[in-house]
């Protein structure tokens, strides 16, 4: 039998031509990595909880519907949102984004910020009227005619 050298690092076989490109089972630093190898990417990994509830909150970049706040306001807004959810659920993700919508005959563009999370259902509802809440009360203290909330994919105008 003969057996031909491939380049793990190149997926070439000398000569012959490529091979299927496999994903390297190492890390940067050399050592043998989780990701590398495909039958670790089975999930639930062990150990970890499910999170079944997924959210997200757009911060705007505006007051009065279209005038647009300076960048220091506008980063403080952002810093709200992110504090208060990652103290609710653990930690969020904050996305830059561009938004847009029509109010009677004018049309609205404005950057956004977008703070998502992950919860379990349990940790939801400890929090869910804490929520509501603090989003009415950023909609009058932002001068905001609705706020923008999202869960599980249901979109929400509060």
């Amino acid at each position: 039998m003969i057996r031909k050298r491939v380049s793990y690092r190149t997926g070439i076989v000398p000569a012959i031509g490529i091979v299927e490109n496999k994903p390297k089972p190492y890390n940067f630093r050399g050592k043998p990595s989780v990701l590398g190898d495909p039958r670790r990417w089975e999930f639930p990994l062990e150990g970890t909880g499910e999170f079944d509830i997924s959210g997200q909150f757009y911060v705007p970049s505006t007051t009065e519907v279209d005038k647009p706040i300076k960048e220091g306001f506008f980063r403080r807004r952002v810093s709200e949102a992110v504090g208060f959810f990652s103290h609710a659920f653990g930690g969020s993700t904050q996305l830059l984004g561009f938004g847009n919508y029509r109010l009677g005959n004018k049309n609205v563009a404005e950057p956004v910020a977008i703070i998502q999370f992950s919860t379990t259902s349990e940790t939801w509802m400890r929090y869910d009227l804490a929520i509501r809440r603090w989003i009415k009360k950023k909609k009058n203290s932002w001068d905001q005619k609705a706020l923008t909330f999202v869960i599980n994919g249901k979109m929400y105008f509060l």
